[in-house]
């Protein structure tokens, strides 16, 4: 498990030594990222784990608010089904995880900040008995610019409203990139393909952040894209269509990692 997760794992269960705790926190702060992140997570419940877990995610999204984050999606897993994904025949997974939550922090700190106070201490238990599985990933707004890509920014992280209709589905890219050809190749050439195919169908995306780096995986990720679509049906047919599939090789070439997770929009609490 790499670095960050070590940390942040130990630091969580609180068992690990005071002055190996100081030097996690620094490596991870020197990410380096200015301004707001946002903390993915995927869970795949115990049986009848998802009671411990909502008692775990109010007092988290308590103490976040308390930080100035916010919880910006919720979503639920959805199936959509076997599906033709870069001329081949893949199943889009939708047994792996139950949730995904994306909590947004103002900093990096705040993420320390949550991780080791003593309301997120006490809540983490919870966590703890429902969890089967987690991927925990933090993501940055922060957009460099490169020869063929789009120009430099930050994507604002907005709280995602409710969507129109509940056959909503949001599709969720996690991409590794074949180093910094493949990254040019999927944003000069997949990107601009595909995009007016999704548009044209009344999808889009609306997530499209850096990778920073895990708090819970073994994976590198590169870049996290939220893809929104009428339904599942619209999903299957954009992709199934030549116009698609025409391009689908320009993906296929440009990532060595393309995990593809199928959520229904969950309602906040209130």
């Amino acid at each position: 498990m790499r670095f960050f997760a070590t940390i942040l794992s130990i630091l969580l269960l609180n068992t690990i030594a005071s002055a190996q705790n100081a030097g996690g926190i620094t490596d991870l702060l020197k990410a380096n990222v200015e301004g707001p992140v946002v903390v993915m997570d995927l869970v795949k419940f115990k049986p009848g784990g998802e009671e411990k877990y909502a008692i775990y995610d109010g007092l988290a999204e308590e103490k976040l608010k308390s930080l100035g984050g916010a919880v910006v999606f919720r979503g639920t897993a959805r199936k959509v089904g076997t599906s033709k994904l870069n001329g081949t025949e893949d199943e889009v997974d939708h047994t792996s995880w139950d949730r995904v939550t994306f909590r947004k922090y103002p900093s990096m700190q705040a993420v320390m900040d949550m991780a080791g106070s003593s309301e997120y201490q006490g809540a983490f238990p919870n966590r703890s008995a429902s969890v089967d599985a987690s991927f925990v990933y933090a993501f940055s707004g922060e957009m460099p610019s490169f020869e063929g890509g789009p120009p430099a920014g930050n994507f604002p992280m907005p709280v995602l409203p409710p969507p129109p209709s509940a056959d909503t589905v949001y599709m969720l890219n996690l991409l590794r990139f074949a180093g910094d050809a493949g990254r040019t190749q999927y944003f000069s050439k997949y990107g601009p393909a595909t995009t007016p195919l999704i548009s044209k169908r009344g999808g889009g995306p609306v997530y499209v952040l850096k990778g920073v780096g895990p708090v819970i995986s073994d994976e590198t990720i590169d870049r996290l894209i939220l893809v929104r679509y009428p339904s599942t049906e619209t999903f299957l047919e954009m992709i199934a269509s030549d116009e698609y599939q025409a391009t689908a090789h320009f993906r296929t070439d440009a990532i060595e990692l393309g995990l593809l997770f199928p959520f229904s929009y969950a309602q906040p609490k209130e």
